[in-house]
């Protein structure tokens, strides 16, 4: 009986142990979570009228890009997260959008995914799902720590986000999508003999 009460006794301090080991991750954990945020509020935004950074990633596919990519093209980044559910809910607008800024502006839009490859991938299946949609933009995978891409183009982490280079590799304009200097852009993008049509779907889901 003592021997049971004693292996009892020694088992119950090991589940304290193992309990106030994981409290103690978790804080710390916590911890870099806040030191993340705070660092991320008060990073500045890049400058609109400034040369673009060079970075290097990958695209969904394992294709590695650079700025040099995108030499005497103006291209769209577009910063999505798989967490974010107003990025859901703006993929069919952008879907719509993406071929009315390349013929009218020749602006192309790329998605920038802060999630890894399996979890961009599953949210793209429930995106097809549910919105009966499939994405066929080029899709950019940089969860954080992987490429200086989300970085220096989005420190705040802010999704959906977009920030455009032009042909001469300067930061065209940046900024959360939705706001005013993005209907602008949307505005912009849609003139021409598509652009009624385009107006009535982008506005359904804006």
């Amino acid at each position: 009986m003592d021997d049971i009460m004693s292996i009892s006794f020694m088992l119950l301090w090991v589940l304290v142990l193992i309990l106030l080991g994981l409290n103690l991750r978790m804080i710390r954990w916590f911890r870099a979570i806040d030191e993340l945020q705070k660092k991320a509020d008060t990073s500045e935004e890049i400058a609109v009228g400034t040369p673009a950074p060079d970075f290097r990633a990958q695209l969904l596919d394992g294709t590695s890009i650079s700025l040099t990519t995108f030499q005497n093209r103006s291209v769209a980044f577009l910063f999505v997260s798989p967490n974010c559910g107003a990025c859901h809910e703006m993929i069919p607008m952008l879907l719509r959008l993406a071929p009315l800024a390349r013929e009218n502006a020749q602006v192309e839009f790329m998605l920038v995914s802060d999630a890894d490859v399996n979890a961009t991938n599953a949210w793209m299946e429930a995106i097809a799902d549910v919105r009966n949609v499939v994405i066929d933009l080029p899709i950019v995978v940089v969860p954080r720590g992987s490429s200086p891409l989300l970085e220096l183009y989005n420190p705040r982490g802010y999704t959906p986000y977009y920030c455009i280079i032009d042909t001469t590799a300067i930061i065209q304009a940046r900024g959360s999508i939705g706001r005013d200097e993005w209907h602008s852009l949307r505005k912009s993008w849609e003139k021409g003999a598509a652009g009624t049509t385009s107006t009535r779907l982008a506005r359904k889901y804006l």
